[in-house]
């Protein structure tokens, strides 16, 4: 059994220079916030919080008091965390009653493992290897002796101090002082661990009369006397008066010193719902989550085991990217949005009689060309020069040219030839490195693949790492908010508003892809502009559209706009390797971050999180990593809900498979080998989302409710 702390104290360790500054005025909090980090109060000395436990005689070995600070998630002392003042000095909470007592602490460099903290000749904070070694005899015997069996546990809190005497600042200020620094006021216990008329923590102070705030004690109190005002120290204002009233809120009071407590689990705060919220989402495991601003990250979450340093294919998130090319063509007039594709490739026809004339590079990035898809986009062989002339010999919808969207992959692969075309450039990596990924910081290299580096597809042919794409969303967000004309980091002109026209919704799609799908896909729900997808209705009560480029194993990127209800824009990006067959982890992705209907989705959460967090001007960004989080499907399921086809010859059997052992009924079976099948029969893509949805799949393909996980995760939690 952990034994109860009697006593806890509070150690002076020295973490930087001495400085006092005043308590910020009475402007609010929110005023605040907005100013800069070195606004702050910067930090003066902190104070380590200890807790003893235990007694002479207890019948304890050196190994037995730190598993029991282990226990407690905390650890023993160093030998400079007991003894600020070093080798004579007296120990954190003074010297011990007893005639002979040494105290546990962390193994100096030499060995010694034990620290005098009694009466005992040759004074206090003496450590044993003065005398001998700490290995045998009683320090590692299980029998008791009056000489030990005290021992000090590190809480992992701090004290830091900031002050100067007759500053005007209330209760409520100096709290919020400590809380924009992740930081919070200390307890009673804490700044007076021996409790009322003892000294405080760093003794008692030199003015007549100071009052420091602490966390609200059951009968209300928040101050606390650490000055010298007759009745002494560590006396509460509550044995006299209401710590509300007028006297104390008063700003001719003695006070202005307040101290504030470094508590990691502050920082992590913001967070918890998010963090809580992923685990529970298994079924979309392994992924991780990243979220960021203009600044950089604020969260990096991890569900499963997934590498953020590994390259993987995120198919349409590449849409973004490609975006983002033509983008900054636009922001030097190289390529403005608004030509017209026949006055940049010589076989286009410019006859005002042909609709195919009228189509614009803004056209086909908002994916209202008129233009259906065509399967050279997948060849690997190709041009892209070549593919667009076949794209362009196929039927030209004219009355859907700029009103309304066509979700496919031939608008990006005419917008690539044009690029081409007006660069001179010969190959597509090598031009987006130099025009977008030197610009957003990533390293040179090929991140443009499928369906091969000579032919990459710019609606769905990028390979690259969390990491890295990460690196491209936010200087993408940075560029958006730009000042700089065009905007920088990435180029951004005045064809998009210099980013300000980005936001917003986009064109309706065409009614007949909303017959096709049918309600459950809610395409009335969606616009789309720019390579991006948007919310037409508020459906997950979001103040504005929340942008995303979606890819078809579950990549989802999104940008939130800089809202008065919301503040500042964010970035967030979910990076998962999903189920391919029917685009079932784009579904799945996408449910998760935006929720349906009236129900809410991690946006949500995200828009309170990130709130929240910047209140913290100093925090850290927060990490956390729960590896051993793993969805269990059943072996049919997992060859269906893990099938990836042959992507030059579309061939697959693992569909086939699983049907052919009898323990399946889906509509999947009845053409298993067809590739279209499975990616444009909507009963069909409507069954593998509930197959792949769910981490329990039971005899018929059902999916049952039973989640079913790996053991208890081993959770690794990061917050630094």
């Amino acid at each position: 059994m952990v034994a109860i702390p009697t006593l806890v104290f509070i150690v002076f360790l020295l973490a930087g220079a001495l400085d006092f500054s005043p308590v910020v005025g009475k402007e609010s909090l929110n005023r605040r916030l907005a100013t800069s980090v070195s606004a702050s109060i910067p930090e003066t000395p902190a104070w380590v919080v200890v807790a003893y436990y235990g007694q002479a005689n207890d019948a304890k070995r050196w190994i037995d008091m730190s598993n029991e600070c282990q226990v407690l998630n905390r650890r023993l002392p160093t030998f400079e965390e007991l003894c600020p003042r070093g080798e004579g000095s007296s120990p954190v909470g003074g010297q011990w009653h007893e005639a002979d007592m040494w105290a546990p602490i962390q193994p100096q460099p030499n060995g010694n493992k034990w620290v005098q903290i009694g009466g005992r000749e040759g004074g206090t904070c003496n450590p044993l290897s003065t005398y001998h070694g700490s290995a045998g005899g009683w320090m590692e015997s299980t029998q008791g002796s009056p000489h030990k069996g005290v021992f000090g546990c590190v809480t992992g809190s701090s004290i830091v101090f900031h002050d100067k005497a007759k500053d005007t600042g209330s209760w409520m200020e100096m709290s919020d002082e400590c809380l924009v620094q992740a930081k919070r006021l200390p307890t009673f216990e804490e700044l007076c661990p021996r409790g009322g008329g003892s000294l405080p923590v760093g003794g008692q102070r030199g003015e007549a009369e100071m009052w420091v705030p602490i966390q609200p004690q059951l009968d209300g109190n928040k101050w606390v006397q650490i000055g010298g005002q007759e009745r002494g120290t560590c006396i509460p204002p509550s044995t006299n008066h209401a710590s509300a009233d007028d006297e104390m809120e008063s700003t001719q009071r003695g006070k202005g010193v307040f101290g504030c407590v470094h508590d990691s689990n502050l920082a992590a705060q913001p967070w918890d719902k998010l963090e809580e919220a992923l685990i529970g989402l298994k079924h979309l495991a392994p992924f991780n989550l990243l979220v960021g601003d203009e600044g950089g990250v604020l969260a990096n979450i991890t569900i499963g085991a997934w590498s953020s340093s590994q390259k993987v294919p995120i198919w349409s998130a590449s849409k973004l990217a490609t975006g983002a090319l033509l983008f900054s063509l636009d922001a030097d007039d190289t390529l403005p949005l608004d030509a017209k594709v026949s006055d940049h490739l010589s076989w286009w026809t410019s006859s005002e009689d042909d609709s195919r004339s009228r189509v614009t590079i803004r056209h086909l990035l908002n994916f209202a060309s008129g233009f259906g898809d065509h399967m050279c986009t997948f060849s690997a062989s190709t041009t892209f020069d070549a593919c667009s002339r076949q794209i362009y010999q196929q039927s030209h919808d004219q009355e859907s040219l700029g009103k309304t969207a066509d979700y496919n992959e031939a608008h990006l692969q005419i917008a690539q030839a044009v690029a081409m075309q007006v660069t001179g450039a010969t190959n597509w990596n090598e031009l987006w490195w130099q025009r977008v990924g030197k610009r957003a910081g990533l390293p040179h290299d090929t991140y443009w693949v499928f369906p091969s580096e000579e032919h990459p597809a710019g609606g769905g042919g990028m390979m690259i790492s969390s990491v890295d794409y990460a690196t491209f969303l936010r200087a993408f967000q940075q560029s958006l908010h730009s000042a700089s004309r065009p905007t920088a980091p990435l180029q951004i002109g005045k064809g998009v508003g210099y980013g300000a026209a980005f936001w917003g919704l986009g064109l309706p799609f065409q009614s007949t892809e909303q017959d096709m799908c049918g309600a459950d896909c809610e395409w009335q729900e969606d616009t789309y502009a720019y390579t991006s997808w948007r919310i037409r209705s508020a459906r997950a009560g979001l103040a504005a559209p929340m942008v995303n480029c979606m890819g078809c194993q579950g990549w989802w990127p999104g940008l939130f706009p800089t809202t008065e209800a919301d503040g500042a824009g964010w970035w967030a990006q979910l990076s998962r390797e999903g189920p391919f067959l029917g685009c079932v982890g784009a579904h799945s992705s996408d449910l998760a971050m935006q929720g349906h209907a009236n129900a809410e989705g991690l946006v949500d959460t995200i828009i309170e999180a990130v709130a929240r967090h910047r209140k913290f001007l100093v925090a850290a960004p927060f990490e956390a990593v729960h590896a051993d989080v793993a969805c269990r499907r059943s072996h049919v399921a997992t060859q269906i809900c893990d099938c990836m086809p042959n992507l030059e010859t579309f061939d697959f059997d693992c569909v086939d498979l699983a049907c052919s052992q009898g323990e399946m009924d889906l509509l999947a079976c009845k053409d298993p080998r067809n590739f279209w099948h499975m990616m444009k029969n909507q009963s069909v893509k409507l069954e593998l989302r509930a197959l792949c949805s769910s981490c329990e799949v039971g005899h018929g393909g059902r999916a049952t409710n039973t989640a079913v996980a790996a053991s208890v995760p081993q959770q690794k939690r990061l917050v630094r």
